[in-house]
């Protein structure tokens, strides 16, 4: 699958595309596939890219979705996916589109708007149009934002007033059902939490193990002064997908941003992640688990951005991996000249169950303020043989004794 494919396939969806938003998405639309097609797929001679191969997407002509039909889902019947019962928001997307019958949003306070983003832009138009795509600065030519940009479908929209304080978690759920073709799926998450607000939402993606799709999706925060919003992102793709996600995160002075990503499925997992910290006395904290066997490859890109004074990082990711499975994690903090008294520490633990699983693992610093406390590590280690032993130890011994 070339660049040249998807431009190509944009030109033959554009009709339908248009009828997904106002007129100047169409307009953003255009000048992001043209975009795409200058810079093209990243290939490993790219500094981010170089222990990501993206050769397996050429073995199939992926195309955009537009089948949002329920495919014999019920609510009922998405327990596995969910929380198993019905005391949480739940807003959930099929191939990409918003499927109603299948959402539920318990009352909400005042103000709080949890719905789907093609109903936001015909909503509040001028509110949409402002915040789209504006966390998104570092990843501006970033090529599969690009292409999100373009091919994006809808995606969820929550919008959390001044002080409000949603209790209970918003799931927006992902459910990609291939019909016939392996699907291009584009979903794009707006949240915003005004000054003093609270929200705890759960991203989840699924899919099928047998066929091939490829997931592009892009969520952007906007945490203005102390608010605070607890994110998780659960992705549990088919073993035969394609996931790649772009987050961008924009934080105010005072406010607390927690993001946690879970990737246990899909055959190649990129998630890019990256978090703006613009005013004093803000605290982020992005942790993550990855856990691969067989031939799969996840790779995880953050960088974590101290561009004002007082402000606090945390970051801890680790991964487990068995037989040829491959994971890549490559995290930056970067500190801005202005950003006295920054506090960042991050972390890498690898865990390799074969001889044949391998990480590459590179933390990176860069740092323009002179009063400043950062640390960083990564480790890559094997089980121990004894530690094997004496962990199966106990049972054995329960055995003899029966």
């Amino acid at each position: 699958m070339s660049a040249e494919k998807f431009v190509t396939f944009f030109e033959g969806a554009q009709a339908r595309l248009a009828e997904l938003g106002p007129e100047w998405l169409n307009t953003r639309r255009e000048e992001a596939v043209h975009r795409f097609g200058e810079l093209g797929l990243p290939t490993t001679k790219a500094e981010l890219w170089k222990h990501t191969n993206l050769k397996p997407l050429g073995d199939f002509d992926f195309t955009p979705s537009f089948d949002g039909a329920t495919h014999g889902l019920t609510r009922d019947g998405l327990k596995r996916e969910t929380f198993g019962d019905e005391d949480h928001h739940l807003i959930v997307f099929v191939n990409g589109l918003f499927s109603p019958e299948l959402s539920h949003v318990l009352e909400l306070p005042a103000g709080v708007v949890v719905s789907n983003l093609v109903t936001a832009m015909n909503d509040r138009p001028d509110f949409v149009r402002d915040h789209l795509g504006a966390a998104l600065d570092y990843y501006r030519d970033a090529p599969f934002a690009r292409l999100n940009d373009a091919f994006f479908t809808d995606g969820a929209f929550v919008y959390l007033p001044k002080n409000a304080r949603v209790e209970k978690p918003i799931q927006i759920l992902f459910l990609t059902r291939p019909n016939g073709t392996a699907p291009l799926v584009s979903p794009r998450n707006l949240i915003v939490a005004e000054n003093g607000a609270f929200a705890r939402l759960v991203e989840s993606y699924e899919g099928p193990d047998e066929r091939a799709y490829l997931t592009n999706g892009v969520t952007e925060f906007f945490v203005a002064e102390n608010a605070n919003v607890d994110h998780y992102k659960l992705q549990r793709e088919g073993h035969a997908a394609f996931h790649i996600a772009t987050m961008g995160t924009r934080q105010e002075g005072s406010s607390r941003f927690k993001t946690n990503s879970l990737s246990f499925g899909g055959r190649l997992t990129r998630n890019d992640f990256n978090v703006d910290m613009t005013g004093e006395g803000g605290v982020s904290r992005l942790d993550g688990l990855f856990m691969t066997e067989g031939d799969q490859h996840v790779d995880h890109h953050t960088r974590i951005g101290h561009l004002a004074a007082h402000c606090e990082s945390y970051e801890d990711y680790k991964g487990v991996l068995g037989d040829q499975s491959r994971g890549v994690f490559n995290g930056k903090i970067y500190v801005k000249k202005d950003a006295q008294k920054t506090d960042a520490k991050q972390s890498n633990k690898n865990l390799l169950l074969s001889r044949k699983a391998l990480v590459n693992t590179k933390p990176e610093l860069e740092i323009y303020a002179d009063d400043v406390r950062c640390t960083h590590g990564a480790t890559v280690g094997q089980l121990d043989d004894a530690a094997i032993f004496f962990t199966s130890a106990p049972a054995a011994s329960a055995s003899a004794r029966r």
